[in-house]
């Protein structure tokens, strides 16, 4: 819940279980991805949204509906395997995985 190895750990998710939502109370998160190597999988995906009716620690302005924009610092990032992980709109993919869920599913 924040954007350090420090912050708070929201969650521990791992197999092939879809996790429940997952709420922070800040607008960050630090995601760290880590393999024991034993199997291999197709990739992951992560999605993210804002909450309606949640204090923002940013302002937000507009109304019901309006499109808002999401600063988000970082676009891809690579690990030790060489697994790219893309920002798309609101959608964080592996290379590994086929499929990305367009973002404006809710």
């Amino acid at each position: 819940d924040g954007d350090s190895s420090e912050s708070d750990v929201l969650g521990e998710f791992y197999g092939d279980n879809v996790p429940p939502s997952v709420y922070a109370s800040t607008n960050a998160v630090h995601l760290l991805f880590t393999s024991d190597g034993t199997r291999t999988g197709t990739g992951f995906e992560l999605y993210w949204a804002p909450v309606r009716g949640v204090v923002s620690p940013q302002q937000v302005t507009g109304n019901v509906g309006d499109l808002q924009e999401v600063e988000c610092r970082v676009t891809a990032a690579q690990t030790a395997a060489n697994i790219t992980w893309t920002l798309n709109g609101r959608d964080i993919t592996s290379d590994a995985h086929a499929e990305i869920r367009p973002n404006n599913l809710n």
